[in-house]
């Protein structure tokens, strides 16, 4: 790649990663521009009276020596050391995960666990005598768990998170459960797994998960890179396929750049960069209509008690709560959160632009629905309120795929355009993929790595998530 420079839009957890990469491996010149007055995206933090809350439970698995050398070079005395503290909550009763044999020995729990194993069984059956067919969502998790775990656990779940299981992209299942086998499950309650559930992750003691970004933002700022808050991209003009000159709002109004020889980085949603095109993007914006995008409501509960949860973070799989996980903030940091008050947050998803409950509805469920669980004292509760996260997540259905790959294939013909990111590539990732995959671009973009070593790179991680 070129050495000129590099501009970056949007300054989320994979913007910032591919400008830090870049800038450890060479002194190129970097431009960010982040619409947002702050750092960070959907991995950062926002503060509600006083309190850091993180837009979801973010942590850094540190077993991959990157994310390691990253955050302890980034945080240094600013960082904790946690254990993951998994619960999840199945047929009126809460299961630590991985599980205790003694919190199993009881005559409900039993007969789940002799339900998953008849299931498991009859589902290898019914794979035998199915193999040959269509291997969706619902096919894949009924041969792999069974039935069982399919109706109760798997599709709820999946619903109330990512849509439709019917619609979900066969090769997501494969990528997202590859790694969870059911006996691997079961060695869990004697040997507890790493891939299945990292039991250690960094954290930062003060300032949230945000402070890990404003971290990487000073380090960036130290090291020349210019930054650009409230500002972004409001027309993109592209000549025999390069991008000529971008036009940047500002708080001070409207800006002219020459990027002919630049190299561009896109991680904001793509619809948003086809749409600001001065090519004919017609059939492109067509299929970015099509493409599911998931939002979220964050309940945010401050309760007047140290501790609300047993567990760090709760899942709810059964369709009869309308959130699907449970953090509890002050457990990842007991700084984020004024003393002696604790907060929990809960996560609502559905479909963007879709009808939904109001904000006063949603606030009555939940506070119902929290009430009924026998380890939450729900007479502590002092307040209740929510937050919308317009972009949350790209729903992994199988036609928002192929549209975004039938978009990223024409786009990668603009030969000075990189896409990364949740939302410019679609890739469900977590925080620590998004610095690995920033990483990565990085290394090709100061020619570490070639155009089909990068590839062949980002073709690998995508297979390689760690869940929990």
């Amino acid at each position: 790649m070129s050495k000129n420079k590099i501009i970056i839009f949007g300054a989320g957890p994979s913007g910032l990663s591919t400008a830090y990469g870049v800038k450890k491996n060479s002194p190129q010149d970097i431009e960010m521009f982040e619409k947002k007055s702050s750092v960070g995206g959907l991995a950062g933090s926002f503060i509600m009276d006083k309190d850091f809350i993180d837009y979801g439970p973010h942590r850094l698995a540190i077993q991959n020596l990157k994310i390691k050398q990253i955050a302890e070079s980034l945080l240094r005395s600013n960082i904790l050391i946690n254990k993951s503290q998994h619960g999840v909550q199945f047929k009126n009763r809460l299961y630590q995960f991985p599980p205790k044999i003694k919190d199993l020995i009881n005559i409900k729990s039993i007969i789940i666990i002799l339900k998953i194993i008849s299931s498991y069984f009859l589902g290898k059956l019914h794979w035998f005598v199915n193999r040959y067919g269509n291997e969706n969502f619902n096919e894949f998790i009924h041969h792999q768990f069974g039935k069982f775990f399919l109706d109760e656990i798997a599709r709820p779940m999946s619903t109330k998170v990512w849509g439709d299981s019917n619609k979900i992209d066969p090769s997501f299942v494969t990528q997202r459960f590859s790694m969870i086998k059911p006996f691997e499950i079961f060695k869990q309650f004697i040997f507890p797994s790493p891939k299945l559930n990292p039991s250690i992750f960094y954290y930062p003691k003060y300032g949230g998960f945000q402070a890990i970004w404003d971290a990487m933002k000073e380090s960036l700022e130290n090291n020349k890179v210019k930054i650009n808050l409230e500002s972004y991209p409001t027309k993109i003009e592209i000549e025999n396929s390069k991008i000529k000159y971008i036009e940047i709002q500002n708080k001070n109004g409207l800006v002219k750049l020459n990027t002919e020889n630049s190299t561009v980085v896109s991680s904001i949603p793509i619809f948003n960069l086809i749409k600001i095109m001065n090519t004919n993007t017609d059939n492109l914006l067509n299929l970015a209509k099509e493409v599911r995008i998931r939002s979220m409501y964050l309940v945010i509960m401050k309760f007047n008690q140290n501790q609300t949860l047993p567990y760090r973070t709760l899942i709810f799989p059964e369709k009869e709560f309308i959130f699907n996980r449970i953090f509890e903030q002050n457990l990842y940091s007991r700084n984020t959160i004024e003393d002696n008050k604790s907060v929990i947050v809960a996560d609502i998803t559905f479909d963007k632009n879709s009808e939904f409950y109001s904000t006063d509805k949603i606030k009555e469920i939940v506070k119902e629905q929290i009430g009924k669980l026998n380890y939450i004292n729900i007479d502590k509760l002092e307040s209740i309120k929510v937050e919308l996260i317009e972009h949350a997540y790209v729903s992994p259905e199988e036609q928002t795929r192929k549209n975004f790959q039938l978009i990223e294939k024409k786009l990668n013909e603009i030969e000075n355009l990189e896409l990364i990111g949740r939302f410019g590539v679609g890739e469900y990732d977590n925080s620590d993929y998004a610095i690995l995959n920033g990483l990565n671009l990085s290394d090709y973009l100061t020619s570490k790595i070639s155009k089909i070593e990068y590839d062949l790179i980002k073709s690998g991680s995508s297979q390689e998530k760690i869940l929990g």
